[in-house]
């Protein structure tokens, strides 16, 4: 990026240009939590048999890594986002470079939406994508778009106890949130420790290393 912040004075397009770059997370790791929160609940689905899950599992990283795809192969020609994705330079990787706030240029984002999909997924590459797309204008999500996955999941998992202690104390039923239940650190822990090699802090059960 060193030639485009010679030139920051230039154009507005410009400033966006190395804001998009500056961005925690990128892209490919906000989608591996992603991955793992929807592995979880997969996994933690009482309505559905283990040979299910693992399927539903399997069929959940093949999305995303479909999805990354997707994003790589988008090429914005106008805005803000034609500029970010000039000045990357042809050998970086969008999903490796930009953040949230590229996903949410609606350019990139009819640009990811225009992959062709699937047949053989059934509409499930086409959910997960339409899924992940959402998370990057949703101001509440504040897992997929984390720098720690774990910290989160500590302090979600913290709240409910506070709560439970308090309903308890109050005599109220206590009811476990299904979601904050998928996402219990044992069952993440379960997703991680299936994990394929060399994929860092988040790594994901057997998918090739997210580009």
């Amino acid at each position: 990026m060193a030639s485009l912040a010679t030139s920051v004075g230039a154009e507005p397009s410009v400033r966006f240009a190395i804001d998009f770059a500056e961005e925690q997370p990128k892209i490919s790791d906000a989608c591996k939590n992603f991955l793992a929160y929807r592995i979880a609940q997969a996994k933690t689905d009482a309505n559905a048999s283990p040979a299910d899950a693992d399927r539903a599992a399997r069929l959940t990283m093949l999305c995303g890594r479909k999805a990354m795809r997707a994003v790589n192969a988008a090429a914005p020609a106008t805005g803000d986002a034609a500029a970010a994705y000039a000045a990357k330079g042809e050998a970086a990787l969008a999903t490796r470079t930009f953040g949230k706030s590229y996903l949410r240029d609606p350019v990139v984002a009819a640009a990811v939406r225009a992959a062709p999909a699937d047949p053989a997924m059934d509409g499930a590459d086409t959910e997960f994508l339409e899924a992940f797309l959402a998370t990057a204008g949703d101001a509440s999500d504040d897992l997929t778009w984390a720098p720690d996955y774990q910290q989160v999941l500590r302090a979600r998992d913290a709240a409910r106890r506070r709560e439970a202690a308090r309903r308890l104390d109050a005599q109220e039923p206590v009811e476990m949130d299904p979601h904050l239940a998928a996402e219990a650190e044992r069952v993440h822990q379960a997703v991680v420790a299936a994990s394929s090699e060399g994929e860092g802090a988040r790594p994901l059960p057997s998918l090739p290393p997210l580009r």
